[in-house]
C-alpha cells in the first residue's frame, strides 16, 4: 500500500489519530487488542460507508488497505476492481495503533435492482422510478458506466445507496445492467420495509411482492408489518404486475463483539433521540459524541452521518458524529493551484476534506487518483457543499474530465446575487460571477427548450437553481453562452 503525505494528513486529521489513540487506550488497559504478524498490537474494526477513492480503498473517509481482503459483488468474489467511488460498502478488518486500517471482507450493498419506469433529469440532478421506488439523483451520485442522460425507460439498472421513508431512495452510485431486462426472467431485487401483508402478498411501497413459493430467511420467521426486507425474484413487463419473489431476507440490525472499533457512514433510518437511532443497520447512541460538524442540522430520518466509536451495550457507542450535507454547488475549470487540503479554480479555493470523492474520466483513468496527483491546467468538475452562512466550500467530490470537456466552464446553484443591466446581467453561483448578455446567451428551461430572457430572470428571481456555461475569463464566467433553469433541489 502507497500511501502520500498529502493523504495521510487527510485521514490522520479527522480518523486516524482519533482512531489510533482509541486503540492506545484499549490496547494498554489490556483488552479488545491482539498481535499482529509483526508484533503490534491491533484491534478490530467494523462498519459500513461510501467509497471514496482507490490505491487502498477508502471508505467513509477510513483508508483500507486491501491486499488481503475478500471483495464480495453481488454473491461473487471479485477483484477490488469491480467497486466504485459512490459505492455503499460493508466492510471488516483490523486496525493498529498508528491508525493504519486493513481490510479483511468489503461487501458491495445493492439497495434496488430494477428496470427504469420513468426517469427525468436536468443534466445535474433529477429522479426515476424503478420497481415503483423513487429514486433520487444528484451531483453526488455517480453514475458508474452510463451517464444520466443516456439512461433510459426499460434499462435495467442497479443502485446502491439509502432507502428512505415514502418509497424514496437516495441514489450514491447507480449501474446500468450488461443486460436488458428481460420480463419474467431477469433477477431484481427490492430493499426496504414491508408496509401491508395480505395474504401470501406484501408490498414495499407501491412495488407488490407474491411470496408464496418464496423461501423466507431466516428459517422459520415471520414476515410482518415494518419488517425491513431484501426481496429477490422476477417480474412482468407491466409497472402493475407483482414481483414473484424466490428469496426473502429478513434484515435485523447489526451486531458485533464487544469492543469492536465502528465506523458508520449512512443515512439514518429510525430516530427516537439522539442516544437512540439507527444508520447503515447500526443502532447507535450519540449522546455522548463530539459533534465535529457546526451542530445545526438536526438529527432526524434521511440526514446522512459519519460515526466513529466502540461496539458496547448491542449498539454503537459514539464519540464522534459528522452530519455530511450533499453538495449543493458544481464548479468546473482547469485547476490553478492546489495545497496539502485545497485547490483553487475560477478564482474560489474549495477545502478538501478526508471523504471527498475522487474519480478520474479523463484518458489517463486513473484510479488511484488523489488531491496530491492533481495539477494547474487539469480540467475538474468539483462538486462542493458551500456554507451559506460564511461562504467556505468543501468539495464533496472532485472528477477529472476529458480535454475536450476543458474547452468552456461551468457553474452550477443557487443565484445568490443578481445585477440586471441594460440587456443582460451578472449573476453570482457558488461564489464566482459570470456575465450573461442577451444576444450571446441562450437561455433554458429545466428540459433544455429555448425560452426568453425575461422567462429566466423570472425564474432566477423565484429562487431557481441555474447551470452557466461558457469562456472562463479570470476569475468570471464571461460572456455565458448556456443558462439553463435546474430542477428544483428536493427533486
Amino acid at each position: 500500500m502507497t500511501t502520500s503525505p498529502n493523504n495521510k494528513t487527510h485521514r490522520a486529521s479527522r480518523v486516524g489519530l482519533a482512531l489510533a489513540g482509541v486503540l492506545a487506550i484499549v490496547v494498554s488497559a489490556g483488552c479488545g487488542g491482539s498481535d499482529d504478524a509483526g508484533g503490534g498490537r491491533q484491534a478490530g474494526i467494523e462498519g459500513t460507508g461510501i467509497v471514496s477513492g482507490f490505491g487502498s480503498v477508502y471508505i467513509d473517509g477510513t483508508e483500507f488497505d486491501t491486499d488481503a481482503a475478500t471483495i464480495r459483488f453481488v454473491g461473487e468474489d471479485v477483484p477490488v476492481s469491480r467497486l466504485s467511488v459512490g459505492d455503499r460498502v460493508a466492510v471488516t478488518g483490523t486496525l493498529d495503533r498508528d491508525g493504519n486500517a486493513r481490510a479483511e471482507r468489503i461487501v458491495f450493498q445493492r439497495t434496488l435492482d430494477g428496470p427504469i419506469e420513468r426517469i427525468e433529469t436536468d443534466g445535474e440532478r433529477g429522479t426515476l422510478v424503478a420497481l415503483e421506488q423513487t429514486v433520487h439523483f444528484d451531483g453526488d451520485t455517480v453514475f458508474v458506466n452510463t451517464p444520466a442522460a443516456e439512461l433510459a425507460v426499460g434499462d435495467l439498472i442497479a443502485v446502491s445507496g439509502f432507502t428512505q421513508t415514502e418509497n424514496r431512495v437516495q441514489a450514491e452510485s447507480i449501474r446500468q445492467s450488461e443486460t436488458g431486462f428481460v420480463p419474467n426472467d431477469s433477477t431484481l431485487e427490492i430493499e426496504g420495509r414491508v408496509d401491508r401483508i395480505d395474504g401470501t402478498q406484501l408490498a414495499v411501497g407501491d412495488q407488490t411482492i407474491d411470496f408464496a413459493n418464496a423461501e423466507v430467511r431466516p428459517a422459520g420467521a415471520t414476515l410482518n408489518t415494518n419488517s425491513r426486507i431484501e426481496a429477490f425474484g422476477t417480474r412482468g413487463a407491466s409497472r402493475s404486475d407483482a414481483l414473484i419473489a424466490s428469496r426473502i431476507n429478513i434484515t435485523s440490525l447489526n451486531t458485533a463483539p464487544a469492543g469492536r472499533q465502528m465506523l458508520v457512514g449512512a443515512a439514518i433510518d429510525d430516530y427516537s433521540s439522539a442516544s437512540d437511532f439507527v444508520a447503515g443497520n447500526w443502532r447507535i447512541d450519540a449522546s455522548g459524541a463530539q459533534r465535529l460538524d457546526d451542530g445545526t442540522t438536526a438529527l432526524a430520518p434521511g440526514v446522512v452521518v459519519s460515526v466513529r466509536g466502540v461496539f458496547e451495550n448491542n449498539r454503537v457507542k459514539a464519540r464522534t458524529l459528522r452530519v455530511e450535507p450533499r453538495s449543493n454547488a458544481m464548479l468546473e475549470a482547469r485547476i490553478e493551484s492546489t495545497d496539502a487540503d485545497s485547490l483553487t479554480l475560477l478564482g474560489r479555493t474549495i477545502g478538501v476534506s478526508a471523504d471527498t470523492g475522487y474519480i478520474d474520466n479523463s484518458a489517463t483513468g486513473d484510479r488511484t487518483l488523489r488531491l496530491d496527483t492533481l495539477a494547474p491546467g487539469d480540467p475538474v468538475r468539483v462538486q462542493a457543499y458551500v456554507d451559506g452562512d460564511d461562504n467556505t466550500a468543501t468539495a464533496r467530490s472532485i472528477e477529472r474530465v476529458s480535454a475536450d470537456q476543458a474547452d468552456a466552464a461551468a457553474i452550477a446553484g443557487a443565484v445568490t446575487s443578481t445585477a440586471r443591466s441594460g440587456t443582460g446581467a451578472t449573476l453570482v453561483v457558488a461564489g464566482v460571477s459570470a456575465r450573461l448578455d442577451d444576444a450571446t446567451t441562450s437561455y433554458q428551461d429545466a428540459n433544455g427548450n429555448a425560452v426568453e430572457a425575461q422567462t429566466f430572470y423570472n425564474a432566477v428571481d423565484a429562487g431557481a437553481r441555474v447551470r452557466l456555461t461558457g469562456p472562463q475569463n479570470g476569475d468570471r464566467i464571461s460572456i455565458v453562452r448556456r443558462a439553463r433553469i435546474l430542477l428544483d433541489a428536493a427533486g
